[in-house]
């Protein structure tokens, strides 16, 4: 009988090869989607300079001074529907087939974002960023689901920040096409207005897109199936099966416990992830919401700030990227690699708010410091792969992913409100007070997490060690390698992971409180 399960072993294929396959498939989909989800808030930002604030009266002048308390709450209303949305979307996406959930959504949001030239008022504008927050709430926790499905723990970082580094590619494409439309003639029609309707069309494109190729799981096909694209076989299927249940991660269910709710509601972790979300998108004002505004204020025209801002692009792309690999490199890091990642947007605060510095005259000192603000991106999505990685049950991890994205809306809701017209001369000080004390907070959240994860694992180190457990612990990260073979799928050493007990544990729904072999990752 061993002889039998070690020939079934040795014939699966290689988690090399599959993971290979994945990629190609997953990651240009989440990529480009992801990026036109940013794309369509980001418009906003570049349309300022070019009419809407006047056309739509969404700045206004009070005492004398320019009032853009409109604009402000113009920017916030897309996270009031994202905030009230999303947990609502955590929830849909574990009950529904995640191509349909998110095909049908991205393309309703391309539409959604189409009809933005028609809109004649700053009221309507209000209602239709708020409409356009809710449907694109499905987004972020939809993909996420996506990754913890296809990808194990240790796969995960490097995923999940290439699909959000799409953030800053498309922060430099959309910089470039703005910058293009904007120097343009358009008779008939705003310039503000054709903004919109390039990252619309293209929405509603790769919506269609996601609908028929995106495979809802790995057991299951794509609605259009293209053979060798989009398709696995048995044996790759049970390739990957068995490499969930190395992780002791357990069964995705499509039943919603609301015993795994009360659980997170109950476990830090969750309500450090939702603070850590929210204090790292603070920092999202600075470079969203007023970006093309400040660098306007250095003292750079209209059209040089739109292009000016594309730097910024690449500047988070490197930084996810970066961070990614060092957690590949340094196991057990990812906490760490966090709360150094906060250290650039720290520095490129101070450099901006610098008093002694005139703007006018030193126009690179502030820009440099705006460049290095886009590097929350990088912790931000250390929080992600994080959050993936050390929250089990399906219910209990939608609703965890629920909770950061509403982390994610608070903060972006703040930013929207910290940068203050009347500081202009003193550099806009409390914009950049807030995103430090921000920063240094994410840091001792960081630490706080890392501290108590370290704790609980020796705990269990030790009951397991007393009790005798039967079933082997979760490998902690940097060993799962050992039992993954590069070359022949898996080796021997597997077959004690797939013992009676284990199958039995990925077998059913347990969260990370439950399965007593689950080991945090740092």
């Amino acid at each position: 009988m061993e002889g039998k399960d070690n020939a079934s072993l040795a014939s699966l294929p290689s988690r090399r090869n599959i993971v290979r396959r994945i990629d190609i498939l997953l990651l240009p989909l989440l990529t480009i989607c992801y990026g036109l989800q940013f794309y369509d808030k980001a418009v906003l930002g570049s349309a300022t300079i070019f009419g809407i604030l006047d056309d739509l009266e969404l700045a206004t002048v009070s005492g004398g001074k320019r009032d853009l308390s409109r604009y402000s709450a113009a920017t916030a209303a897309f996270y009031y529907g994202y905030v009230g949305a999303v947990i609502p979307a955590s929830f849909l996406a574990q009950r529904l087939r995640p191509n349909y959930f998110l095909g049908g959504a991205i393309f309703l949001w391309g539409f959604i974002v189409l009809l933005t030239p028609a809109i004649a008022s700053w009221q309507g504008l209000i209602a239709q960023r708020v409409f356009l927050g809710a449907v694109e709430s499905t987004v972020s926790p939809g993909f996420l689901l996506v990754t913890r499905r296809f990808w194990t723990r240790q796969e995960m970082p490097m995923r999940v920040g290439v699909w959000y580094s799409a953030t800053g590619l498309f922060s430099v494409f959309s910089g470039l096409v703005n910058y293009g439309l904007g120097t343009r003639s358009h008779p008939g029609i705003a310039t503000w207005k054709t903004l919109f309707l390039v990252p619309g069309f293209l929405t509603v494109f790769f919506g269609a897109v996601v609908l028929l190729f995106l495979p809802p799981e790995p057991a299951r096909d794509a609605v259009i199936k293209v053979p060798g694209y989009n398709t696995f076989s048995p044996a790759e299927r049970e390739a990957m099966l068995r490499a969930t249940r190395l992780e002791a991660l357990g069964r995705e269910s499509d039943k919603w416990e609301w015993s795994q709710v009360l659980e997170a509601l109950c476990d830090y972790k969750v309500w450090i992830y939702f603070l850590l979300a929210t204090a790292i998108y603070v920092c999202n004002g600075g470079v969203t919401v007023f970006g093309p505004l400040l660098i306007k204020s250095f003292g750079y025209s209209s059209t040089r700030a739109i292009l000016l801002q594309t730097p910024g692009g690449a500047v988070t792309v490197v930084a996810i990227l970066l961070a990614c690999w060092m957690s590949l490199r340094f196991r057990n890091a990812r906490l760490l690699i966090l709360a150094l990642s906060c250290l650039p947007v720290i520095l490129g605060a101070a450099l901006i708010w610098a008093p002694s510095v005139n703007w006018q005259k030193h126009q690179a000192m502030p820009l440099i410091g705006y460049y290095l603000l886009p590097a929350f991106g990088a912790p931000y999505v250390m929080l992600l792969s994080s959050l993936a990685a050390n929250v089990a049950g399906t219910t209990k991890a939608s609703f965890a992913a629920g909770a950061v994205f509403v982390g994610y809306n608070v903060g972006n809701i703040a930013s929207a409100y910290i940068l203050l017209p009347s500081e202009a001369s003193v550099h806009y000080a409390t914009t950049w007070k807030i995103i430090i004390s921000m920063m240094c907070a994410s840091i001792g959240l960081a630490g706080i997490l890392a501290g108590a994860m370290t704790w609980e694992n020796r705990r269990r180190d030790k009951r397991a060690e007393r009790d005798g457990s039967s079933v082997p612990p979760t490998p902690v990260e940097g060993q799962q390698e050992k039992k993954l073979d590069s070359d022949a799928g898996l080796n021997k050493d597997v077959e004690a992971t797939s013992s009676d007990a284990a199958a039995a544990v990925e077998q059913r729904d347990l969260t990370d409180w439950q399965n007593k072999a689950f080991r945090y990752v740092l």
